[in-house]
């Protein structure tokens, strides 16, 4: 899947890639994955339960070694790198897991937000707070932030996962089934969010090139976006919305059959 923006240099690629399972053994889950994601981009990528939604998102995001094929970050092949090179560069990519993620519990709210920006900054959490609170306010966690992720709603909790996913203001933001487990007024937020984000419309978080990868396509409709979906282990690219919208692939059928969650 090529970047919707001509003669843009891509800040993610992968090229030939047969992604590793997450359980081990040596057979991939996905093969022949050829993508590329431009700053501008919003790329989705369907794949149904079991399909290797997770392992895509890690390789991806340079975490899950690919059993074949090459991974570039930022212009820079993964292949070879030490941990430490490989750190820096994914430092500026966001990751945001299927619930938002593990939240460490004996942390507050804005603690596990603070977490990776005090890392790299060296401060601490009081330190951050001025740059925290914008972001805190942005996804509607002030009122909680002082709680241990415990004592929060499930809902809130993947919102604290985006922050701390968003608080180094990342030029790529993966998410992997962000909607999972939701219910419509939570989702709306999320696809709301998401649209602003990918249009720049949210103070201190730039544009980031954004990809998502989801059990159902069909809350993600909307122009301006490239598809891609994994079909019996392999990557087949859609294209726009108007191409995927034509498509007589019949694999398409269950990943667009779920609720829209807009009305």
């Amino acid at each position: 899947m090529k970047s919707t923006l001509p003669h843009s240099t891509p800040l993610l690629a992968l090229t030939e890639v047969a992604v590793a399972s997450l359980k081990g053994g040596s057979q991939p889950v996905i093969e022949g994955v050829n993508w590329e994601l431009a700053k501008g981009d919003f790329h989705v990528v369907g794949a149904l339960a079991g399909e290797g939604k997770s392992a895509l998102v890690q390789t991806a995001a340079g975490i899950l070694k690919p059993r074949r094929g090459d991974v570039t970050l930022f212009s820079t092949s993964l292949n070879g790198l030490t941990e430490t090179e490989q750190t820096q560069l994914r430092v500026r990519l966001g990751l945001v897991q299927e619930g938002g993620g593990r939240l460490f519990p004996h942390l507050t709210v804005a603690g596990n937000l603070a977490l990776p920006y005090c890392y790299h900054h060296d401060c601490s959490d009081a330190e951050a707070w001025n740059h925290l609170e914008p972001l805190l306010e942005l996804l509607d966690l002030g009122p909680i932030a002082h709680q241990p992720p415990g004592m929060i709603p499930r809902p809130a909790r993947a919102r604290a996962g985006l922050g701390r996913a968003l608080i180094m203001a990342p030029e790529i933001l993966l998410l992997d089934n962000p909607l999972h487990g939701l219910d419509a007024q939570q989702s709306r937020w999320w696809l709301n969010f998401l649209s602003r984000l990918a249009a720049g419309n949210l103070p201190g978080l730039g544009q980031p090139a954004l990809a998502v990868v989801t059990d159902n396509l069909r809350p993600w409709l909307a122009p301006d976006r490239n598809y891609a979906m994994v079909k019996a282990g392999r990557w087949l690219e859609l294209g726009t919305r108007e191409q995927l919208t034509a498509t007589a692939e019949p694999a398409l059928h269950d990943l667009l059959s779920g609720p829209d969650f807009k009305e």
